[in-house]
């Protein structure tokens, strides 16, 4: 296990980082393989950030029940009696099995499968089999951990920290942008069609920057994103905000293998690893997390307006899976060119790869920020 003291000895580069940044180049090559970077990336972003769990149809009716994850802390959200959403980490009281492994279910308590200890939908604990046998068995105090639960729009979003500042807190400047950039909130609107995962084998941060620019969207995805869209640097709209920044683009003039456009492409790609788009007649819900050094977990929802053709929604979904699949295929080449670390660090390309550059900022902010916080002690014990 990764201890504090080894996390805070990462504290004299973050400074480093930040001038490498202004001039450029990018993080170096072993923050995108090393495990206390891994560590660190969990504890100073994903334990403490916004992040997409699921629909809100999953959730709309008392009783029911949405799992997902909040970095590494397994979590659920539930609808109480009286239609309050509330969250909890997944991790019975008890011995630490889930109490909820599956979504879009409908039940009145959350049962452990393990020895059966139960919980109401507010978390407190119902019944523990056998605990009329221990005098003193302290119930009131063995609620589930509760974690931060909001909404935006048909997203469903979670954070590990329970006192977490609400979300259009934190992303103020969201909701002019979606005006502006009518995206469309009414929910209802769409509904949710499928779920794809993708495993992807990189860092979580080498995903990002790809997931972010659009540099290379003409030479990876010619045959799919940039055959139904304008993809050149110039042709996109972008709108750069403090946390996230907005995209329009424009549809393909010229023929293409495909014959699929969509006028009204817009999109909001949010720190960490959020991304919102609407366009045409389908919306695509899509948060990445890290799963391990070199490992890389994106989940992907997509949802259809109502009315619109079933045959044309899975041809556009076949071709937003292509997409990602390329992705995660070039970025699983860049994962093997980094783990050597013959080349220290890469230098980016202003302004093509600006959201790469607003990004990385966000990262090491919030690297600065946890290793200021860490006690003194672990300060000594890296001495």
């Amino acid at each position: 296990m990764i201890q504090a003291s080894q996390l805070r000895a990462l504290a004299p580069t973050i400074g480093e980082l930040e001038a490498d940044l202004k001039a450029s180049w990018g993080l170096p090559s072993w923050f995108y393989v090393d495990p206390r970077v891994h560590e660190l990336d969990l504890q100073a972003i994903f334990r403490r950030e916004w992040q997409y769990i699921g629909p809100m149809e999953h959730v709309s009716a008392p009783g029911d029940v949405l799992i997902g994850q909040a970095g590494d802390v397994p979590v659920v959200v539930t609808r109480t009696e009286d239609g309050e959403l509330r969250g909890f980490v997944n991790v019975c009281r008890h011995r630490g099995y889930k109490v909820a492994t599956e979504s879009a279910k409908n039940c009145k308590r959350l049962v452990c499968r393990y020895h059966a200890w139960s919980y109401w939908l507010n978390g407190d604990l119902a019944a523990a089999p056998g605990s009329g046998d221990e005098p003193g068995f302290p119930q009131e105090s063995l609620s589930l951990l509760p974690v931060a639960v909001d909404t935006w729009g048909d997203a469903v979003f979670v954070n590990a920290d329970p006192q977490a500042r609400p979300f259009l807190d934190v992303y103020h400047d969201l909701a002019e942008t979606a005006a502006d950039g009518q995206l469309t909130l009414e929910r209802g609107h769409f509904s949710f069609v499928r779920e794809t995962v993708h495993d992807v084998p990189s860092n979580w941060k080498l995903w990002y920057d790809n997931f972010a620019e659009c540099y290379h969207c003409d030479n990876i995805h010619r045959g799919s994103f940039a055959s139904a869209y304008e993809a050149s640097v110039g042709a996109v709209d972008v709108r750069f905000r403090s946390r996230f920044f907005f995209s329009r683009y424009a549809p393909k003039q010229k023929s293409t293998g495909t014959e699929l456009r969509a006028e009204n492409y817009r999109s909001v790609n949010m720190y960490p690893g959020f991304l919102y788009l609407q366009q045409g007649e389908i919306m695509i819900l899509s948060q990445m997390r890290p799963t391990g050094p070199e490992t890389t977990r994106q989940l992907v929802h997509y949802f259809a307006e109502e009315g619109a053709d079933p045959d044309r929604v899975d041809r556009w979904i076949d071709l937003w899976e292509q997409t990602f699949t390329e992705d995660g295929d070039a970025t699983a080449v860049q994962q093997e060119g980094l783990r050597v670390g013959v080349v220290g660090r890469n230098r980016l390309l202003i302004p093509r790869e600006r959201p790469v550059v607003l990004f990385n900022g966000l990262i090491i902010e919030a690297y600065r920020k946890y290793l200021d916080q860490l006690p003194a002690a672990s300060v000594q014990a890296a001495e």
